[in-house]
């Protein structure tokens, strides 16, 4: 009995150590030495908020929203509580809106069509930045990640002035 509480302990001073390693790592820049340091701590703590709201803000600095997304839900799972107190921020700070990557019930009346609307179109003034850039959601965002790189030869054939027309048109 004794030896499962010191183990239990051990385990959550290296869940500290690891995302406070984490935390500087993303302070630093590096975002794959943060998500590393993030993930060995949900190893050893799973059902620690800290870590997954932290392994969280790195997938959205290296722009993995799924991942995120999966981290916010952990983290909520963990302390709906803290969730609520804290997230908002945290996500807000990385240039994203936390309606748009999470499954939170808005405390707001309108009908969730019009929640979702004016989340995934309204610009966080203080980060000036769209959820998902310039995609409406997060399934767009996924086509867009996933389409290889226009060549040269294809840049070649364009015909401008007909893009230019079309989009005078509007």
């Amino acid at each position: 009995m004794l030896w499962r509480t010191v183990g239990r302990a051990i385990q959550a001073v290296g869940a500290c150590i690891a995302t406070s390693a984490g935390r500087f790592r993303l302070l630093r820049g590096d975002l794959e030495g943060a998500v590393r340091a993030f993930e060995r701590a949900t190893r050893l703590s799973p059902g620690a908020f800290d870590p997954q709201v932290h392994l969280a803000r790195a997938h959205l600095r290296s722009h993995d929203l799924f991942r995120a997304r999966r981290a916010l839900a952990r983290a909520r799972e963990a302390s709906a509580a803290r969730f609520e107190r804290e997230v908002p921020g945290w996500v807000r700070a990385e240039g994203y809106e936390l309606s748009a990557l999470s499954d939170v019930g808005s405390p707001r009346s309108d009908p969730p069509a019009e929640r979702e609307r004016v989340a995934l179109h309204t610009r966080d003034r203080s980060a000036g930045a769209l959820p998902f850039g310039d995609c409406r959601d997060l399934d767009e965002y996924a086509r867009f990640r996933s389409m290889p790189p226009i060549t040269q030869s294809e840049r070649d054939t364009i015909d401008w002035d007909e893009v230019s027309e079309d989009l005078q048109d509007g």
